[in-house]
């Protein structure tokens, strides 16, 4: 068979993880729960400053709008230049519904979710019959046209000079400033979990074969135009979701912060952290966000310390931060897995003992 072949049918890693116990196939769920409840006792339970969770409010936004990006480009191999255009509609159409709705918190997301939706699907329809670079360029007219439009359309964005959410308001629709810590920190626990429990799916199956040859995956009877926009939307809405966290972090929105250089930043998050793997958004988005706070004392240098840090990550593994760290981890991990089986020693494996 051939490798789409092996995705859509299911290939060996889908059955022996279909096979494994329940306690293992939860790891990711329960080690996730965890590191979710540790955030949540530090920046909930004063154990760090305002400046801290801002960049920690910053990261999660990105981690989440990168899960999205994850999905599309690492699962189904559709490559997109213009996410960043939905960062800015779920910024700019939370902040807008903040100050002029009466919505309440929670329909107001909804509706900039289903916004978001609806301006996916504008968009992609027209993109089905092209992909690989051609699509990367289509996307990013998205983005350039999004931008023009936050910049000219100053009755509800605000133009050039911006907008602004006061305080007054956003203490009045938005909880305070620990519990959107908090509510960042479920969501991209969500979107990292959905992410990893779609990969194994038959759906997820599904984009993989597509990524490895849509004419394959068409030949197997998978309808690649419907799930061409599933992925799509998918992302969109997560990306929508990151944009709503950062711009009630930011309280103040300019259309300066939302070019074409934001979905550069967030396909670079997807690349470098390792596209397809569970944990390469939230590696990629510590060093696109909090990289820079990190080489900060290197003042007008830290882009270049960055741009060195990127060239040495893709040179020497392809799979990013977290492919270095499957392969470093893996001699470990097939180890222990020996030494766990009953009735199996590691001499037995071919092992020195």
């Amino acid at each position: 068979m051939t490798t789409a072949q092996e995705v859509v049918l299911g290939d060996d890693t889908n059955k022996v993880s279909a096979s494994l116990p329940l306690t293992r196939r939860l790891r990711p769920l329960l080690g996730m729960t965890v590191v979710a409840a540790v955030a949540l006792a530090w920046g909930m339970g004063g154990g760090a400053d305002r400046y801290e969770i801002f960049i920690a409010i910053h990261f999660l936004s990105f981690v989440t709008a990168a899960a999205g990006l994850n999905i599309l480009y690492g699962y189904s191999g559709l490559v997109s230049l213009g996410h960043g255009a939905f960062f800015a509609i779920g910024a700019y159409g939370m902040g807008w519904g903040l100050l002029n709705t009466g919505l309440s918190f929670p329909v107001l997301l909804v509706s900039v979710l289903l916004a978001a939706v609806a301006i996916a699907l504008v968009l992609v329809l027209p993109t089905l019959r092209v992909s690989g670079h051609f699509l990367a360029m289509v996307t990013v007219a998205y983005a350039s046209v999004v931008h023009v439009i936050l910049i000219n359309w100053d009755s509800v964005t605000g133009g050039p000079l911006g907008l602004s959410i006061s305080p007054r308001r956003l203490e009045t629709w938005v909880p305070a400033e620990e519990v959107l810590f908090g509510f960042a920190v479920v969501v991209a626990a969500a979107a990292l979990l959905f992410m990893g429990v779609v990969r194994t799916s038959s759906i997820g199956r599904a984009w993989r074969s597509i990524r490895q040859s849509e004419v394959s995956a068409a030949c197997l009877a998978v309808p690649v135009r419907r799930y061409r926009v599933l992925a799509f939307s998918v992302s969109a809405v997560l990306a929508t979701l990151g944009g709503v966290i950062y711009g009630l972090n930011v309280g103040f929105l300019t259309p300066s912060e939302y070019d074409v250089m934001l979905s550069i930043n967030l396909l670079i998050a997807v690349i470098v952290g390792g596209s397809g793997r569970f944990l390469g958004p939230v590696f990629g988005s510590l060093i696109v966000v909090v990289g820079p706070e990190v080489f900060r004392f290197l003042g007008d240098h830290r882009e270049l310390m960055l741009g060195l840090v990127l060239i040495a990550v893709l040179s020497f593994r392809r799979g990013g931060i977290a492919g270095l760290l499957e392969t470093a981890v893996r001699p470990v991990t097939s180890r222990l897995g020996a030494r766990s089986k009953p009735g199996v020693s590691v001499a037995e494996k071919g092992d020195v003992a």
